[in-house]
């Protein structure tokens, strides 16, 4: 039976470097990469290799399974954030859960 599922994973890097306001030069210099690369992997005419999507992952501050489309939950990673601010952040989360659990 034939897979009818097609993604774009280039849209979705895309996305996620627009969101990050980076520009296709930026994200070339730190992947030491040329700017065409970039270009290449948003319009899918090139796959980037496992060591370039790590990079563009921990960049973007997502997880290859989301710019693979294989999970269309975005992460939110706060594990560079001081203990307080995690704290902070966690406490955010879980009132927000608490609020709207029964909406």
């Amino acid at each position: 039976m034939a897979n009818d599922f097609v993604f774009d994973f280039g849209m979705r890097l895309k996305d996620l470097r627009k969101k990050r306001n980076l520009s296709q030069k930026e994200v070339a210099s730190k992947l030491g990469c040329h700017t065409n690369t970039i270009r290449h992997y948003e319009d899918n005419t090139q796959t980037p290799p496992l060591e370039n999507l790590v990079k563009l992952a921990v960049m973007y501050n997502s997880s290859v399974d989301y710019i693979l489309g294989l999970s269309d939950r975005s992460n939110l990673y706060i594990d560079d954030l001081s203990p307080n601010q995690q704290s902070f952040i966690l406490n955010m989360v879980k009132q927000v859960r608490d609020t709207f659990s029964n909406t």
